[in-house]
Order: C-alpha cells, then structure tokens, then sequence
C-alpha cells in the first residue's frame, strides 16, 4: 500500500515521504497513530510540488547568504564606547551589539521572509564581549557552512567634563 507520511517514523520513512509499506502495517499502525495517510494520485502531486517550492526556497535562501557574503564579508563595523583613565572600557560591546549591526546593513535584502529566515539562523561567533579599545576579527556565521569575517572597531568616545 502506498502511504505519505505526515511525521518521520524512525527507520521507514521521512515526512512527506511516499512510500510501499505492507497494508497491515498502514492499516493498523501508520494511519491510526496518525503518522501516514494512503496516497491517491493528488496528493502524490501535491507532494512533489511542496518539494519542488521547499527547493526552490533554499536556493533562494543560499543564494541570499552568498550575496551577504560578498557584501559583508572584511567589512567594518565601527562602535563607540566611553572609557576611564587607563582606556579600559565601561561597557562592552556584545553579541547583540554585533548582530544588532549586522542586521541593519541587511537593508539591500528586501525580501522580508528571506530576511528572517536568515536572521533567525546567524549566530556571531565570540568567546565574550569586547572590553578593549581597537580592531577585532568576528565571525558570523548564517547556518551550515555559510561564514563570513567582520572587523569591529571600537573607539574611543571623548568625554567633557560637561557631559556628567
């Protein structure tokens, strides 16, 4: 009997997968614990178009990490922190803050779906936060093997004794 499957069955099958199993076992286990349904021939072309759109949204997807890629990648990101006497800094620069900045030179993605489906993947890959003025090399990375360098900078904000 030809089943779709609607959850991974560890061993047998994927969701989404067609497959020959022995009509009892689809009668008595796959469908009543809802983990398959029988397969006509409309939802065997409804499952080969969803798999054709899921492929086409991950090479969209992949094709926008390349352009971020080339676009980001070596670039500068400056930030601004105050500092006491001896240059130590008083807040230091996190991971929100790199992603944060990241994020906001994504405006050439206009695409809004493509947007957060990246966004909701990159990780910016420090040990800890910045507490030293100068330049330091940050890895992004976007999910899979999809990484790229920045450079931030951080300098030095000039303090009057007005601003107290």
């Amino acid at each position: 009997m030809k089943v779709v499957f609607l959850q991974d069955v560890k061993g047998v099958g994927r969701k989404r997968d067609i497959k020959d199993v022995s009509e009892g076992y689809a009668k008595n286990f796959l469908i009543p614990r809802g983990l398959a349904k029988v397969a006509d021939e409309k939802i065997i072309k409804n499952i080969e178009k969803e798999k054709i759109l899921m492929k086409t949204r991950e090479d969209n997807l992949d094709k926008a990490k390349e352009i971020i890629i080339k676009k980001l990648n070596g670039k500068e990101f400056h930030f601004y922190a105050e500092t006491g006497e001896h240059r130590e800094v008083f807040k230091p620069i996190t991971k929100n803050d790199i992603y944060d900045a990241v994020k906001k030179s994504l405006d050439f993605i206009l695409e809004k779906t493509v947007k957060e489906k990246i966004l909701e993947k990159t990780r910016v890959n420090m040990i800890r936060s910045l507490k030293e003025l100068g330049e330091h090399e940050i890895e992004i990375n976007l999910g899979g093997d999809k990484r790229f360098k920045i450079l931030a900078i951080i300098n030095q904000v000039a303090i009057t004794e007005n601003s107290y």
